[in-house]
């Protein structure tokens, strides 16, 4: 015990240091150990990539009774984005839907950086910085990460095989070129896989094997199947007719046989080729989708998107059209895009055509006609709807989808979205602003304070990164 105390002051007194360990070898835990270490005065900034890796971060720091106090937590992009407003305004930023919106924080972040004011509010309130996954940095979130650290001790934790992220712009960090070991101390005492240390050790050694393959640059792995280890490598037999739908059917029943309680199935991604033969990403929001569709019939899973996803966005910013369209078309049109903007929130078109006309003229009553026993909802509904017609607003929009989802019968293909969606109204009512302005800020608080994942989730390597699930579901085949 003591020798490791020594070891974790070793990596902490170093002004540079850079600790490099295979996944599930403790890098989290490593961080943990080392504010305990810190004196109950002093606070680190705590930097990492994703929301999941925050929650993971969060976890850890709780498991080891550390006072909140010791640390802040953010991801890269956040802070980049929190100092950037702070200092500069929301002018300088483009809109949260722009795909360069955090690229551009981190570039203004290193600029307003290089000022001594800055330097100062920046060692005024931590004494160091910590920050996981480095191999997922780019260039520029290197260079804003070197300015920030610029006058305080800088603990970097990775693993150049653990890079997940793809970049055409700019490319990602290369640790021997970008952390030269003159400046950067090496530091590589973490050897034990503590993942799978007490589930699961022969795992853990199987990991490691192929971890030595991989250094090794081979050409080839073969995958081999340990069920005594709760390994299992499944291959879809070869089948003459019909394979597509054959493979659904087999694809299905393995997950069935394999899925617990907190079950991750990862989906690919990958560049394809479209009807036309030109190349596209696979493996997108609208992809995993698709493949939800075709096994989750019972909707026990939960669809994961990037926190910044273009959709989330996209949609809010479809409820704020949909109010402002409402306020000045006639009632016909506002009931053939009320039925739009049902759809653009997954809800299920079955369920939509079960209780909603498809008439685009001006019905007096746009329900159909329900039985007895579904009447005094269909009756409350078409109130609260009329409400809304007469005044149309977020408030009484707020009240229509929240009866639509208690209604009988109600299906979502993506129910946590229309919950994201219902949540963020709430907040434009809250603080009288749109419902695209409530999902900013909702998203930025997620990205300050992460995420919680967990049951049976469908997901990418970048999205669940940093998390641990009890069963998970690699699919290798392509998205079919």
């Amino acid at each position: 015990m003591e020798q490791e105390l020594m070891m974790w002051s070793k990596y902490l007194n170093c002004e540079r240091s850079v600790l490099i360990a295979p996944a599930g070898h403790g890098k989290t835990t490593a961080i943990a150990e080392c504010l305990n270490l810190c004196p109950e005065d002093t606070c680190h900034l705590v930097l990492t990539h994703t929301h999941a890796g925050i929650a993971s971060l969060k976890k850890k720091f709780k498991e080891r009774n550390i006072a909140p106090s010791k640390y802040q937590l953010e991801t890269i992009d956040g802070f980049a984005q929190r100092y950037v407003i702070a200092f500069l305004g929301m002018s300088v930023l483009p809109s949260y839907q722009d795909k360069e919106y955090f690229s551009v924080a981190v570039k203004k972040c290193t600029e307003i950086l290089q000022f001594s004011t800055v330097q100062k509010i920046i060692e005024l309130s931590f004494n160091g910085v910590f920050v996981d996954e480095y191999q997922d940095c780019t260039i520029s979130q290197h260079n804003m990460i070197m300015a920030l650290a610029q006058n305080m001790p800088l603990h970097i934790l990775g693993d150049p095989l653990q890079g997940i992220f793809d970049f055409e712009k700019e490319g990602v960090i290369d640790f021997e070129r970008d952390l030269p070991e003159l400046f950067f101390k090496r530091f590589n005492m973490l050897n034990i896989p503590w993942r799978w240390a007490k589930t699961n050790p022969c795992l853990g050694d199987i990991i490691l094997t192929w971890r030595d393959k991989l250094q090794t640059k081979v050409n080839s792995m073969e995958l081999t199947n340990y069920p005594d280890k709760h390994l299992y490598v499944e291959i879809a037999p070869e089948h003459d007719n019909d394979f597509d739908t054959y493979y659904i059917k087999w694809r299905n029943s393995i997950i069935n046989k394999y899925e617990t309680a907190n079950t991750l199935i990862l989906c690919p991604s990958y560049i394809g080729r479209d009807e036309y033969g030109n190349e596209v990403r696979k493996g997108d929001i609208n992809d995993r989708l698709k493949f939800k569709l075709r096994f989750d019939f019972k909707h026990q899973y939960v669809l994961l998107d990037a926190l910044d996803g273009k959709t989330y966005y996209d949609k809010s910013k479809k409820v704020d059209d949909y109010i402002a369209l409402c306020k000045k078309s006639l009632r016909a049109d506002k009931l053939y895009h009320f039925r739009d903007l049902l759809e653009s929130l997954y809800v299920n078109k079955e369920f939509i055509n079960t209780w909603i006309k498809k008439e685009k003229r001006k019905p007096a009553h746009f329900l159909k006609k329900r039985k007895l026993e579904e009447q005094t909802q269909s009756n409350k509904l078409q109130d609260l709807y009329d409400s809304y017609i007469t005044a149309p607003s977020i408030n009484s929009l707020f009240l229509v989808l929240g009866c639509v989802i208690n209604m009988q019968g109600y299906k979502s293909q993506r129910a946590d979205f229309m919950n994201d969606i219902l949540r963020c109204m709430f907040l434009a009512i809250e603080y009288q602003i749109s419902v695209t302005e409530a999902m900013c800020r909702q998203r930025s608080q997620i990205r300050h304070i992460g995420r919680k994942i967990g049951g049976k989730c469908i997901g990418t390597t970048l999205l669940t990164k940093g998390l641990e699930f009890d069963t998970v579901i690699l699919k290798l085949f392509k998205l079919i």
